[in-house]
């Protein structure tokens, strides 16, 4: 499965974000120079390994529980409800779906830094 990662590089002051291809379960639904929208769907049991995001909003399109584990290795169960919208700024970690639902979510990415 690919990985979906943000390169970062910064030199006064200045950030440029570059992002790969999604995995192979996202489905990049709209992209531009300043944003990236996926359709991501993973089934009850699925895992997407380390990767990245950078600053992005998530909407749920149903309910799911998911394990999230950092680059720390430290782990949270987080419950998602359908129709929830969650902000989360640039993260690395580690996706499984425990729960018996389908994860499905519509997440954007920014391209662009914090102004």
């Amino acid at each position: 499965m690919k990985q979906s990662r943000i390169l970062a590089a910064g030199a006064a002051g200045v950030m440029l974000c570059v992002a790969l291809p999604a995995a192979a379960d996202d489905k990049v639904i709209f992209e531009n120079d300043r944003v990236r929208v996926l359709e991501v769907s993973y089934a009850p049991g699925a895992t997407h390994e380390m990767h990245s995001h950078p600053d992005h909003v998530i909407y749920a399109l149903g309910d799911a529980k998911v394990r999230m584990t950092g680059e720390d290795g430290k782990s949270a169960e987080v419950e998602i409800k359908k129709g929830g919208t969650r902000w989360q700024p640039a993260v690395t970690h580690k996706t499984e779906n425990i729960g018996t639902t389908t994860l499905s979510v519509v997440l954007v990415e920014l391209k662009e830094p914090a102004r």
